[in-house]
């Protein structure tokens, strides 16, 4: 959609090269107020009313904002004559290029993103000779993320929210092969507030979270499967690595739950590929007391696609 706009836009000064002496200039790496004045051949730039003034105030910007302009990024900026010169031209066909590479490079306002893979989980149960591992384990997850983008604070304030299913059956024990426990899907929805350095690119995201889930009650020597209900509060810490077509991050977490003793921590290793793409791997621990206490190990791998 950017880049329909930006070729609109381009048209129409071209159309309208006599009557208009502005066009718009997407920031490039690298790029600062005076040195896209200074490519365009404007000067003299500092002073009262000389081009880097009238440009920030044409853009609505002090100098501190100007400072944080970012790849992407879009102002508007004077041309010195009216007359569209070859050169100048080529520039703007250059624009567009980078404009187009930069969808893919630089990170997005807001995705919305579909996620689906296979987890193996490991309940081991404490005072119980039993470890039980579920097998046929399979999650789906659907996410919502909205950057807010704002030149005026060295933050960024993400607000995003999630739902995800797991499917788990066939329970195998292994202290005894004969025994099978069937298990139901569970639901885990969230809600957080991505807090992200702008630029270190590390965010701190408190997050509260709702599950249901299937688990085991033992008595004795028998068992039964029964649902539990839940929420966690806690965060999530990631560190962003944005750079050409490749944004890998790293993630951990750590969260504690309404039943009694209950606590998880965990990792995550991700990777975007130009905006569309993810992949992601996780490890996860949690501890929580039903009949008795038990631990969860979890491991994951996820496929995604962003819209």
């Amino acid at each position: 959609m950017k880049v329909i706009l930006f070729l609109c836009l381009i048209i129409s000064g071209t159309l309208s090269a006599k009557e208009s002496q502005y066009i718009p200039y997407i920031i490039q790496e690298g790029d600062n107020v005076s040195k896209v004045l200074k490519n365009h051949k404007l000067a003299p730039l500092y002073g009262n009313n000389k081009w880097v003034e009238n440009v920030l105030k044409l853009n609505r910007l002090d100098q501190q904002s100007a400072r944080k302009l970012e790849v992407g990024d879009v102002i508007i900026v004077p041309y010195k004559t009216h007359v569209i010169f070859t050169d100048d031209i080529k520039t703007m066909q250059s624009s567009i290029r980078n404009e187009i590479e930069l969808e893919s490079i630089s990170p997005k306002t807001y995705n919305t993103t579909i996620r689906g893979g296979y987890f193996v989980r490991n309940y081991t149960y404490d005072n119980q000779d039993n470890n039980v591992n579920l097998n046929q384990n399979f999650v789906l997850i659907a996410s919502y993320k909205e950057r807010k983008i704002n030149l005026n604070t060295d933050y960024l304030f993400n607000p995003e929210v999630s739902f995800s299913v797991y499917t788990q059956s066939n329970a195998n024990f292994n202290s005894d092969n004969n025994k099978v426990a069937e298990f139901t899907p569970s639901t885990l929805s969230s809600i957080g507030m991505e807090i992200e350095q702008r630029e270190t690119n590390i965010s701190l995201t408190p997050t509260i979270e709702h599950e249901y889930f299937s688990a085991l009650d033992f008595d004795s020597e028998e068992y039964t499967v029964i649902k539990e209900t839940q929420f966690w509060i806690g965060f999530k810490t990631t560190k962003y690595f944005y750079n050409k077509f490749y944004h890998p991050y790293i993630q951990a977490n750590a969260f504690i739950g309404s039943l009694e003793k209950s606590k998880k921590h965990g990792a995550s290793l991700g990777l975007n590929y130009k905006n569309r793409y993810n992949i992601e791997v996780s490890y996860n621990e949690t501890k929580l007391v039903l009949d008795q206490e038990t631990t969860l190990k979890n491991a994951s791998l996820v496929f995604g696609y962003q819209f």
